[in-house]
């Protein structure tokens, strides 16, 4: 991974699972890893789909990665929490609930997905928490 410059969280939070070659557990490990980045720029709990739908989606996101101000702008922010959610549908909650022996992910599997989510963490890099203003 190191030579597709893979996010550094993402080593961060799947360097044992792979060098254990453990690649199903390494892709758990690193689409988590996204929700946990959204939390700490958020400062929300939540988790899944709802978190990634509360911090970036809705007419006032809590975190925006531009200034939302076009109708391109709105749809690259839309675009991320939509490709987010994909990774936790299809690699979160599926290494979550099925059984490793049912879904077999290889060496070049693991490179791609573990790929598509340290191009998230650098989108996620550039969000900014969205000040709220305040009115009692």
């Amino acid at each position: 991974l190191m030579n597709y410059n893979a996010h550094p969280y993402v080593i961060k939070c799947c360097r044992e699972e792979l060098l254990e070659e453990n690649y199903f557990h390494a892709v758990l490990e690193a689409s988590k890893s996204l929700l946990d980045h959204i939390r700490e720029i958020s400062g929300l709990s939540e988790d899944g789909t709802k978190l990634v739908d509360m911090a970036l989606g809705g007419k006032k996101p809590i975190i925006a990665m531009n200034s939302l101000r076009t109708q391109s702008e709105q749809n690259q922010q839309n675009g991320l929490r939509e490709m987010i959610n994909g990774v936790v549908h299809m690699v979160r909650n599926v290494t979550a609930h099925e059984l490793k022996i049912r879904w077999a992910i290889n060496e070049d599997d693991a490179i791609q997905i573990l790929n598509i989510i340290s191009t998230l963490h650098r989108y996620l890099d550039d969000c900014v928490k969205v000040p709220t203003i305040y009115t009692p």
